[in-house]
């Protein structure tokens, strides 16, 4: 019971704190766009690998989210986002990554992931592809 309490309360601070900072800076109807760039995020981790706390898979422009971030869910490996633009190619950057979501602040098992970065032009109707690899911060092996 207390297990489910605290994924409830993860679960709302994810969506108290990080939808309404995405959707006050975007207008779109999903279902109107037409244009846009797909990014599927693949995620690697052992099964073996303990973690604790709440994770966020998140694609940005390097500062701002370019599509909402999606919760972490143990067994599913691949993630789509979809963004949402007005012309034929964007450029930039964009970096996916899996960001904790504290919720135990006494986690002795969290993983980290490096970020990994693509470079635009990315065009309109194309899929990019990113892959991350947590892994334990302190070194602990399964």
């Amino acid at each position: 019971m207390k297990t489910l309490a605290r994924s409830i309360i993860s679960l709302i601070m994810i969506f108290a704190g990080i939808n309404p900072g995405f959707s006050s800076n975007s207008r779109i109807n999903p279902g109107v766009v037409k244009d846009g760039i797909s990014y599927r995020v693949n995620i690697h981790i052992s099964k073996d690998i303990p973690y604790c706390n709440s994770y966020l898979v998140v694609v940005s422009d390097g500062k701002n989210l370019v599509a909402p971030p999606q919760v972490y869910v143990s067994g599913i490996k691949s993630y789509s986002f979809f963004e949402p633009t007005g012309a034929p190619k964007t450029s930039g950057e964009r970096v996916a990554d899996l960001i904790e979501v504290p919720v135990d602040f006494n986690c002795p098992d969290q993983l980290f992931t490096t970020p990994e970065v693509l470079y635009g032009p990315f065009l309109n109707d194309a899929t990019y592809v990113f892959d991350l690899y947590p892994r334990p911060v302190n070194g602990q092996t399964p």
